[in-house]
């Protein structure tokens, strides 16, 4: 297996001009292989080392469940009570679709609380920074559909976990989750933050374009992205969920991995904080990471006691750090097979041939939508006035909820969106109304620097 790793890595790293690539594998109660390759800086040409920590993106979830389920564990909260209960006095707001409705902290780490898509980030090197996190959820906490009726994975609901944290024990989150979590299952190089505080140099995050690497950046959602470990320490942890060393009892280690839909087309679903499918009968539990200056995946076969992690530290990678993923646990776990792609699917319901006017509802005032749908199915529209202009009109996707989905390339007029170029319009259908999301956003990473996406309420009539 050595060889085919080091022939999968090495190639991965002069194909795709990756500059690192740490791969670690836990079996049982302990490490058992580690491979380090390329460069952490590569400014200065220092490799990784076993102590290198990566940012870990998404990766940085299942690690914030645990956190919430030991409180739970420890009776500090009922995973079943509604969220707003220890947010500390924060309330969401909620659109019409999901008036009366209570998410619950279970169904927010499940993705299924109603919230919408959203991402921030703040750069120190733009002087950014981050607005207090009552402003963040008064303006886009906002509550899209009845608690537990679908899924949309939502970064600010880990940033609603966070704050239980906070609420729960009265302390900052991240050192919590350093003390309680990283320092229990021994991940000596474990932190959650804007900046890596650790005692040896982290790998520098790259984006994909030849810029220079990502400066010091925060978010709102620390919870759901910004968790840093060693490839080693992050296979610790991921044993910590297949009962080694493990800071849950079996009983909570089970609530973890319970899904909370069921699965999807590619039959895969979501607990608290990971991604759960069966391969050959074995339940496999995974969670990716895919941002700006990282791709990193961390997949776990409990039945086997096996974890493996992979870390890149450049912006999409992380298809290139599941096919180290995959090659490694095809090895190790019996008739393991990698994840499926969800077939594609057929164009959805369209809207109604006509205009379609209405507003979307920002924290600045309601911004006005036209829309205009010809006999072909094409779309024109224009927000705030600006010129008319056609839509891309996008078939639905496994993960999408809303039944249209077409893109504008008009930003946002508000403070928040300045630096968006798109806004995807996101719709379910009525007779001669439309409502749902609109998601200000922009594509890749201009001047080396990901972009934020902030989802607003959208009402629309057939005229």
């Amino acid at each position: 297996m050595t060889d085919t790793i080091d022939e999968l890595c090495e190639g991965l790293l002069r194909r795709e001009h990756l500059p690192s690539i740490s791969v670690a594998i836990g079996v049982g109660d302990a490490v058992v292989d580690t491979r380090l390759y390329g460069f952490a800086d590569r400014a200065n040409r220092i490799r990784p080392a076993r102590d290198t920590a990566y940012l870990l993106a998404s990766v940085t979830k299942p690690i914030t469940a645990t956190a919430v389920v030991l409180l739970a564990q420890h009776g500090l909260l009922d995973l079943d009570q509604p969220i707003e209960e220890q947010l500390g006095g924060l309330r969401l707001p909620r659109t019409p679709a999901a008036a009366g409705t209570a998410p619950t902290i279970r169904q927010t780490l499940n993705h299924t609380a109603g919230l919408g898509t959203y991402w921030d980030f703040y750069y120190a090197d733009r002087g950014d920074r981050r607005p207090p996190f009552a402003q963040t959820v008064e303006r886009y906490g906002l509550l899209f559909r009845p608690a537990g009726s679908a899924f949309e994975y939502s970064n600010l609901g880990y940033g609603l976990c966070d704050q239980v944290i906070a609420t729960v024990t009265g302390e900052d989150p991240a050192e919590f989750v350093r003390r309680e979590i990283f320092q229990a299952v021994g991940a000596s190089t474990g932190r959650v933050g804007a900046r890596y505080r650790g005692i040896a140099p982290p790998a520098r995050p790259y984006p994909k374009e030849p810029f220079g690497p990502y400066p010091d950046f925060d978010s709102s959602h620390r919870g759901a992205s910004l968790a840093w470990l060693s490839a080693e320490d992050l296979v610790r942890f991921g044993l910590s969920h297949c009962g080694t060393n493990s800071v849950l009892t079996p009983g909570s280690i089970e609530q973890a991995h319970s899904p909370g839909l069921p699965a999807d087309s590619s039959g895969e679903s979501y607990t608290l904080g990971w991604g759960i499918r069966r391969s050959g009968g074995t339940a496999i539990l995974s969670h990716g990471g895919d941002m700006g200056g990282v791709g990193a995946v961390l997949v776990i076969v409990p039945e086997h006691q096996v974890a493996v992690s992979v870390l890149i530290n450049r912006s999409s990678s992380l298809t290139f750090a599941r096919a180290v993923s995959n090659a490694i646990l095809d090895s190790l776990v019996p008739g393991f097979t990698p994840p499926i792609s969800s077939p594609p699917l057929s164009r959805g319901p369209r809207l109604g041939v006509g205009g379609w006017s209405g507003v979307i509802s920002t924290y600045e005032g309601d911004v006005p939508l036209y829309l205009k749908v010809d006999a072909d199915g094409s779309v024109d529209g224009s927000i705030a006035d600006q010129a008319t202009v056609t839509a891309v009109v996008d078939s639905p996707g496994p993960d999408d909820v809303f039944e249209v989905n077409l893109t504008l390339p008009q930003r946002m007029p508000t403070a928040d969106c300045a630096k968006s170029a798109e806004t995807t319009i996101c719709l379910d259908l009525q007779e001669h109304t439309a409502t749902g999301a609109a998601r200000a956003t922009r594509r890749g990473e201009p001047a080396g620097r990901m972009s934020d996406c902030r989802t607003h309420w959208v009402q629309l009539t057939r005229t």
